[in-house]
C-alpha cells in the first residue's frame, strides 16, 4: 500500500538512519505578497510610533513651555496690569524695514519721555486702548495716534496702547499711568473683542487683572497679576494653541452642535454692568480734570461685513451716560471695499489684520475731523481755549 504524503512534508533522516517525513515550517517560503504586508505593516507601526512621539511632545511642551503672545519681545510682566512694554527699547525693523518700536523711559510709544504738566499753547491728547491704539504693524510715527499730531501743530500724544488689551486693562492703565499726566482729551479706544476680553483671566498664556462690580463699585481681581498660570491652565491653554487634533475636535463639535445664538448675548449680558461702570468712571476722572474724554470704535476687518455684538450695545450706553462717542464703523463701510481691504495688513504679514500704514493715516484724518466738530471748544481755529474744557 503506497503512503499519501502531505506536501509540506519533505523526507528526512529519521531515528536509526529512517528515513521519515520533515514538516517544514508555514511562510517560510517568501512571496509577492507576503513582503507586501510585512512592509506594509511595518510602515503603519513606524507612522504610529511617530505620530505617538509627536503627540507626547507636544502635550509636555503644552505643560511646561513658557507662556508667549507675539508681543513678547517688546512687552514685560507687569504685577497690576500682566505686561506692559519694555521702557527705553528700539527695535528699528520689528515688522519689518521703516516699521520699528521705540518707548520712552515711561513705557510709552514715544521717543521722549511726556511731561507731567502740559506746555502752553499745546494740546495734550492722550489714546488708551489695545494694539489697535498701539499701532502694531507700523513704525512709531504711522500711528494713528501720532498721526494727529500732523494735523495741527499744537497736539502732542501720549500713546497707551498695548497689544492684548481688553477694556479693562485699558482702564486701570490709563488710571495708573494716563491720569496723573496733565491733558486736555482722552480718547477711549477699542474694538469689539475687548470687550469679551474683559471677563478672561488670561491672554495668549498670560495672566491679567480682571475688573468686577461689587456693590456700586469696581474692584480688581487676580492681582497680583500671576507670573506663571497655574499648571492646569497653562496645560489648557497651550493644548488649544498646539494640537491640530484639538482644533479638528472643536471644528467638529461646532459642526455637529451648532453654537446656541444666546451665548454672545449671555456673555455680554454679564460683563454689561461692569463695562458700564468704568464708562462711567473714565468720565468722571476726565471731567474731574478738567478734560474731554472720547469713547471710540476703532473698526476691525471683521465690521466690514458683520454686525459684531457689542458694537450695537455700545452707542444706546454711552448716550444714556451723556458720553461722547465715535464710530468710525459706517464711514469705513462707505468707501470702496477694494480701498478699505488696503487699510488692513493681509495674513501672512507680521501683524495681520492690523491697520496698515493707509489704515492708520485714515484712522487719524477720521478722528481729527471728528474732534473738530465734537470739541469745537478745544480744536478751534485759534487756541484760547486749550486751558481746558468747560464743565
Amino acid at each position: 500500500m503506497t503512503d499519501v504524503v502531505d506536501p509540506d512534508l519533505q523526507v528526512g533522516e529519521g531515528p536509526g538512519g529512517a528515513r521519515a517525513p520533515r514538516r517544514e515550517p508555514r511562510g517560510q517560503r517568501a512571496t509577492p505578497r507576503g513582503f507586501l504586508k510585512r512592509g506594509g505593516l511595518f510602515l503603519l507601526i513606524t507612522a504610529l510610533t511617530f505620530a505617538l512621539l509627536e503627540g507626547c511632545a507636544s502635550l509636555v511642551m503644552a505643560a511646561f513651555d513658557t507662556p508667549r503672545m507675539d508681543d513678547l519681545t517688546y512687552s514685560q510682566y507687569d504685577a497690576e496690569l500682566g505686561w506692559v512694554n519694555i521702557p527705553s527699547i528700539a527695535l528699528p525693523d520689528l515688522w519689518g524695514p521703516g516699521k520699528g518700536l521705540r518707548t520712552n523711559s515711561q513705557g510709552f510709544r514715544a521717543e521722549a519721555d511726556i511731561e507731567p504738566v502740559v506746555a502752553p499753547g499745546r494740546i495734550r491728547i492722550v489714546c488708551s486702548g489695545n494694539s489697535f491704539a498701539f499701532g502694531e504693524g507700523v513704525g512709531n510715527r504711522d500711528t494713528w495716534c501720532h498721526l494727529l499730531t500732523e494735523h495741527d501743530e499744537r497736539i502732542e500724544v501720549v500713546n497707551l496702547g498695548q497689544a492684548g488689551y481688553g477694556v479693562g486693562q485699558s482702564y486701570l492703565r490709563y488710571m495708573r499711568d494716563g491720569a496723573p499726566l496733565d491733558h486736555q482729551i482722552h480718547l477711549f479706544t477699542f474694538v469689539d473683542g475687548d470687550f469679551d476680553r474683559a471677563g478672561r483671566r488670561s491672554h495668549f498664556g498670560y495672566a491679567r487683572p480682571v475688573l468686577r462690580l461689587v456693590g456700586n463699585e469696581l474692584e480688581v481681581d487676580n492681582v497680583p497679576v500671576p507670573r506663571v498660570l497655574p499648571a492646569v491652565a497653562r496645560f489648557a491653554i497651550r493644548l488649544s494653541e498646539r494640537l491640530r487634533s484639538v482644533e479638528f475636535a472643536g471644528r467638529v463639535v461646532n459642526r455637529v452642535l451648532p453654537p446656541r445664538p444666546s451665548r454672545a448675548g449671555e456673555k455680554r449680558d454679564r460683563l454689561a454692568p461692569v463695562v458700564e461702570r468704568l464708562f462711567q468712571e473714565v468720565e468722571r476722572v476726565n471731567r474731574d480734570k478738567r478734560s474731554a474724554p472720547l469713547f471710540v470704535y476703532l473698526p476691525t476687518a471683521l465690521d466690514l461685513d458683520h454686525e459684531l455684538p457689542w458694537r450695537d450695545w455700545v452707542r444706546p450706553v454711552l448716550d444714556s451716560l451723556g458720553s461722547s462717542f465715535i464710530d468710525l464703523t459706517p464711514a469705513l463701510r462707505e468707501l470702496p471695499r477694494e480701498v478699505a481691504g488696503e487699510f488692513f495688513l493681509p495674513p501672512g504679514s507680521p501683524a495681520a489684520g492690523h491697520y496698515s500704514r493707509a489704515g492708520n493715516a485714515w484712522v487719524g484724518e477720521a478722528l481729527y475731523a471728528r474732534l473738530r466738530s465734537v470739541l469745537p471748544e478745544v480744536l478751534g481755529e485759534t487756541a484760547e481755549a486749550v486751558e481746558g474744557v468747560p464743565d
